[in-house]
């Protein structure tokens, strides 16, 4: 096989690295991000409470453009000091449930966004919710205190309940 050959079949591969993932673009701008230390700025639609913060998402799109958001969210949430993160995803809209590889990825991506500083609770549509919270133990498995519930007073109280 002459070298140009092996570059057109590996091309490809090498596309679905660089540009397969969402979530791994959207990781790579945080980082760069970061490393240009940039000032952060609140993202639309967050607001500082009591005790805690609050981030409602709205709009409409896929899921890769919520994810963004949310993890925009966590960083300016983790980097300004506040611990306790509430996420309303309610009003975002635009999307089918996401499949367990979804919950997955998206899980690992808020995981490494929150860092182990931030303690997040979620607020999905119920038809979005996992009966399992599947995506809530992998977040936990990889150090993120979080959780996810289909009514935001189940997700404050439990946000603002003392840690152990």
């Amino acid at each position: 096989m002459k070298p140009n050959q092996a570059a057109a079949v590996n091309a490809p591969i090498a596309f679905w690295f660089q540009f397969g993932h969402s979530w791994r673009r959207v990781t790579e701008q945080r980082r760069y991000a970061a490393a240009t230390q940039e000032n952060m700025i609140a993202p639309e639609h967050f607001e500082v409470m009591e005790g805690y913060c609050c981030y409602r998402l709205s709009g409409q799109g896929p899921l890769a453009e919520a994810a963004g958001k949310v993890i925009q969210a966590i960083d300016y949430s983790r980097e300004q000091k506040m611990r306790n993160l509430l996420i309303d995803t309610t009003n975002w809209t635009g999307h089918e449930s996401p499949d367990i590889w979804e919950r997955f990825r998206w899980a690992e991506a808020f995981a490494d966004a929150a860092r182990s500083t931030v303690k997040l609770a979620m607020v999905v549509r119920p038809e979005m919710m996992d009966p399992d919270k599947f995506e809530a133990t992998v977040a936990r498995n990889r150090g993120l205190m979080g959780n996810v519930f289909d009514s935001e007073k189940d997700a404050l109280a439990w946000l603002l309940a003392p840690t152990v």
